[in-house]
């Protein structure tokens, strides 16, 4: 587990330094993976924001025709976001190991979701 959550610290870090973007919170520093630095987001919570997110969510990420691997407690989970004053999402766990490939293929798509 100690690793893993070492290296999937790492791993935020090196995607919001190489794909810096609103959807993101902005990881700013890593500590060896020990430890990140992060913006403040508060992170959304409840059965009906998660319907939502699970719905919106799935109708992105299932409308390519390419196979991309998607990590479900990454992307469906709505503790992974804050949900902004407008709608949008800012996603704050995103060290998945597949979570760059999904942001590169989905990451317009993405931004245009809003929950309520």
């Amino acid at each position: 587990f100690f690793k893993r959550a070492v290296a999937q610290n790492k791993r935020e870090r090196a995607i919001w330094k190489a794909r810096p973007d609103s959807f993101l919170a902005p990881t700013r520093f890593s500590f060896f993976g020990l430890a990140n630095v992060q913006s403040y987001y508060k992170a959304s919570e409840g059965n009906a924001l998660d319907k939502q997110l699970h719905e919106k969510m799935y109708s992105v990420l299932s409308s390519s025709n390419e196979v991309v691997a998607i990590d479900g407690h990454s992307w469906f989970q709505i503790e992974n976001y804050s949900i902004l004053p407008d709608g949008s999402l800012c996603k704050i766990d995103y060290g998945g190991q597949n979570d760059l490939e999904v942001l590169l293929h989905f990451l317009p798509r993405l931004k245009q979701i809003r929950i309520q």
